[in-house]
């Protein structure tokens, strides 16, 4: 994956349960955190193609848009790989498009902003959002979502 590459395509086609956890230590534990976040949004978009922006989001911000500040190729590897990616493209088609904030992590706690739009209609151009704000916490099984808060929806 070279570091021109902004987006990344992959299509889940399992069932996503909530309540999933990711087994992180040291510095990985953003990137598992990210994981468990992108899970629980999407465990209503299953077995549809899924687009994550390497670019960062504004934290509390509704829709989240992009920042210059992207993920490092080993971070975003490990998200899409999550996923099972297979592809990349910058065109969300009639798939979900994502786009998280870097984990605050404050000791067993981490704090995630992810925006994901999806498609409205039979048009790929018509999408709807939303915006949720996810406090996640770390116990010895891994990260769980514990607080959504939407922050924005259309």
């Amino acid at each position: 994956m070279g570091a021109a590459v902004r987006f990344a395509v992959c299509t889940l086609s399992v069932a996503l349960a909530a309540g999933t956890s990711v087994h992180a230590q040291g510095p990985t534990e953003a990137g598992a955190a990210e994981i468990v976040a992108a899970r629980y949004v999407l465990e209503h978009h299953v077995s549809v193609a899924i687009y994550i922006d390497s670019a960062f989001a504004r934290a509390e911000d509704a829709p989240g848009g992009a920042t210059s500040a992207f993920r490092g190729i080993a971070r975003m590897r490990r998200l899409v790989t999550a996923f099972g990616a297979d592809a990349t493209s910058s065109d969300p088609g009639n798939g979900v498009y994502l786009v998280l904030s870097d984990p605050v992590l404050r000791g067993d706690s981490a704090d995630v902003t992810i925006t994901v739009w999806y498609p409205t209609g039979s048009s790929k151009l018509r999408r709807g959002y939303e915006t949720l704000a996810l406090t996640l916490v770390h116990d010895t099984r891994g990260w769980t979502v514990r607080r959504k808060v939407q922050l924005g929806i259309s």
